[in-house]
């Protein structure tokens, strides 16, 4: 069984070989024909390294040389190649992609090439879990665990190392939708992802006033100097007002206010009042002792007699 697969990968890179050798002469190969010529020469040339490190056996060389070429030139026998040296490196999702690529894209093979690449792509398939994935909006990006693997609709399965795995949806102006699924090696699963659309943002309460000519273009005065003279005026007020209030807890007059306006201190209230006191009590030392004036014989009236000397 290695001898017959050693021969199909021989038919495999000559007719790759030949394949780029015609593109790179002008001449279209009948698959698919590449952008250009300089893409083609580069992937000719990473390809046949690659098959000669195949034919040595060094399958991590072959490898990165394939990898390289599918790179430039995404050819079903470049991806054919690519698959056979990941399952000798027990890569196996992107063997089976690969592989599967190839048996999709594939154009004048023989049955018993495709035999080989299908039994190579049972073989990857057993270690890893296939999703088929279903999207209601077209163009929607698949992501599988935050990477792209393409754009919806994806006709072909979608390969998955086993575990837990998220699968995604996104398009702008839908909500986004994702599935978690519990991938098992050799398995096979289907998810359907639904986007809705995006409800539109609630209009503003207060719409916003249209933008017209600043003060500076209308020739008005700023307010600023205006709001500062007021809050320079505040602040003396607020000083003056301070003042008076400490001024008259103090008892002494603020300067710049008239005698009238201050409150009488409490030491000149008591001195009244003990100059009141002693101008009643000698008012009653000066008071008459009699009831009346008493009347003289002739009827004219005697001088009244006092009982306390003049002060």
């Amino acid at each position: 069984m290695r001898v017959r697969r050693t021969i199909v990968m021989s038919l495999w890179l000559s007719t790759a070989v030949a394949a780029f050798a015609a593109t790179s002469s002008g001449q279209a190969p009948p698959d698919r024909p590449p952008s250009n010529q300089g893409d083609s020469a580069e992937a000719v040339r990473h390809y046949e390294d690659g098959v000669t490190a195949a034919k040595l056996g060094r399958w991590a060389k072959a490898h990165e040389s394939f990898l390289a070429a599918w790179k430039v030139k995404q050819h079903f026998q470049i991806a054919a190649n690519l698959g056979r040296a990941e399952l000798k490196l027990r890569k196996y999702r992107d063997a089976a992609e690969h592989l599967a690529f190839f048996l999709r894209e594939a154009t004048g093979v023989s049955s018993q090439e495709d035999r080989a690449a299908r039994k190579m792509l049972d073989e990857a398939r057993a270690k890893v879990g296939a999703v088929t994935i279903q999207v209601n909006r077209a163009d929607a990006e698949i992501l599988v665990d935050g990477v792209a693997v393409g754009t919806a609709p994806i006709a072909h399965e979608v390969f998955v190392e086993p575990g837990r795995r998220t699968v995604e949806a996104k398009l702008g102006g839908f909500e986004d939708d994702r599935r978690s699924l519990d991938i098992t090696a050799g398995s096979s699963q289907n998810v359907v992802l639904t986007l809705s659309e995006r409800p539109a943002a609630p209009a503003p309460l207060f719409p916003a006033r249209p933008a017209g000519p600043s003060e500076k273009e209308l020739g008005r005065p700023s307010v600023a100097p205006i709001a500062v003279g007021i809050g320079l005026t505040a602040a003396a007020v607020g000083v003056g007002i301070g003042t008076l209030s400490r001024g008259r807890r103090r008892g002494r007059r603020p300067r710049g206010f008239t005698r009238s306006t201050r409150k009488r201190p409490p030491r000149t209230l008591a001195r009244r009042r003990r100059l009141s006191v002693a101008r009643r009590q000698t008012m009653r030392k000066l008071r008459p002792t009699g009831q009346g004036s008493r009347m003289s014989p002739s009827g004219a009236s005697s001088a009244p007699e006092w009982s306390g000397s003049v002060p």
